[in-house]
């Protein structure tokens, strides 16, 4: 039988591999980094360039990073991540395609050098005449370790934190905020180069002081988070004062956040203002989302029959998929004391014992994965059921018997210091009526999972 082609060259490839490689010997394998990178690792400014590749705003923002790391090769390390966002999402894909096969920046390059840019057609076919299948090409957009990396990619963009789809992250510290308080859409040259200088002269007064660029971009993240309100322009990262650590002690301080939906008055203390928890809450057994062993938990607790309850599980659902497992979501049952006895209150009971009901025979979790300005009726008993996986046989025997449960859960989570809903606990401070949307829950996130101010005193 005569051997295939395709077979032979397989094997003299393998062969001639065997050959040049001694017993012993290690053979170093040329692997592109997770995301296009320019520069060296221990270069004093990092950027990182968050953008859409078939965008022409972002091609502009790439050709201006392109040129700055271009005229600093040793003091700037350039990150491109790419982003799925609008009508230009597919080029995202093809970038990272690209990326995979060596030619990034030849693609980008290209494509950067059209004004408007080429549409995802134009950009496939550059793609091609730059050595990249079709097989490639057609695997982009279903290929999982691309949609992985861009998914990466948006929760670190969420966590940055980032609003818009085009931005500039410069040691750690976005561009929109001080220092540089500046837009990516319409960056000139000139100002990047500034933005660079005072980068670098911040970056130099960190390394006098034994700081790393990682921990210079650690410790600018943290200011981010648990500093003040209005930082002082001209105040460095690394400046720590004895009267920041007096002020602050070993801990944020309590994040101010706009509030979300309530579902009752507001007598009961000012809204928005976070409050300790004064017991524990009974979280074993509740419904919830994410790893058990998560480093943070998030608990709300809050009426299913509310409005406000529904829009807090739908703002806070996506924080799962932000900080992959580091967040657990928690449901806790709640009905207002002066309602519990009516018919309302009653329904509320019922509808709340389906749901741990639910969760108990189902996945854990029973409720449906809604956009949040979506206006939807009070989960039914059926959707609940159908959103766990759970048998209706099994939800209805437990909900028989489920309303004594949910009272003595209520209970116990009004000790714990819940006073209405909906109310979400995290890192032992309730914050009433939750956030306005899930960037307002991650500062508080952020909060609780930043280091103390001693552990940011160390280099």
């Amino acid at each position: 039988m005569a051997a295939r082609p395709g077979l032979c060259a397989l094997v003299l490839a393998l062969a001639v591999g065997v050959a040049a490689a001694r017993p012993g010997q290690s053979i170093a394998v040329a692997h592109p980094p997770p995301q296009p990178t320019t520069g060296p690792s221990e270069a004093p400014v990092t950027i990182e360039l968050y953008f859409v590749p078939g965008a022409e705003p972002s091609l502009a923002a790439y050709r201006l990073v392109r040129a700055l790391a271009a005229r600093h090769p040793r003091r700037v390390r350039a990150i491109y991540r790419p982003r799925a966002i609008g009508a230009r999402a597919g080029v995202a894909a093809i970038a990272l395609a690209a990326h995979r096969a060596g030619r990034f920046f030849a693609l980008l390059d290209r494509l950067a050098a059209h004004s408007p840019p080429p549409s995802d057609a134009g950009a496939l076919a550059i793609a091609a005449e730059l050595g990249l299948s079709p097989t490639q090409l057609a695997r982009a957009a279903v290929d999982p370790e691309l949609a992985a990396q861009l998914a990466t990619n948006e929760a670190d963009a969420f966590r940055a934190p980032i609003n818009d789809s085009l931005e500039l992250i410069v040691n750690g510290v976005p561009l929109r905020t001080a220092p540089y308080r500046l837009t990516a859409r319409g960056l000139t040259a000139e100002q990047l180069e500034q933005v660079y200088q005072v980068a670098l002269a911040r970056a130099r007064r960190a390394a006098a002081a034994g700081l790393t660029p990682t921990a210079l971009a650690a410790r600018a993240r943290r200011a981010l988070f648990c500093g003040d309100d209005e930082p002082d322009d001209g105040a460095a990262p690394d400046a720590w004062t004895l009267g920041a650590l007096v002020e602050a002690g070993t801990g944020c301080p309590e994040p101010r956040l706009p509030t979300g939906r309530g579902d009752e008055p507001r007598e009961e203390f000012l809204a928005g203002q976070p409050t300790l928890a004064v017991g524990p809450l009974p979280l074993a057994g509740a419904p919830s989302l994410g790893p058990t062993d998560a480093a943070l938990t998030i608990a709300v607790a809050c009426d299913l029959l509310g409005r406000g309850c529904r829009q807090q599980l739908a703002t806070l659902r996506p924080l799962i998929r932000y900080y992959p497992g580091r967040v657990r979501l928690v449901w806790l049952p709640w009905v207002a004391d002066a309602v519990v006895d009516t018919s309302y209150g009653r329904e509320g009971l019922a509808r709340a014992a389906a749901a741990l009901c639910a969760a108990d025979a189902g996945d854990g979790w029973p409720f449906a994965d809604d956009p949040v300005m979506l206006q939807r009726e009070p989960p039914e008993v059926a959707e609940l059921t159908a959103e766990a996986g759970a048998r209706p046989d099994a939800v209805a025997a437990c909900q028989a018997v489920g309303e004594l449960r949910v009272r003595g859960l209520i209970a116990r989570v009004r000790a714990a210091g819940v006073v209405a809903g909906p109310t979400v606990i995290i890192a032992g401070r309730l914050y009433r009526d939750g956030f306005v949307d899930a960037h307002a829950a991650a500062v508080a996130v952020e909060h609780a999972l930043r280091p103390g101010l001693f552990e940011a005193l160390a280099p």
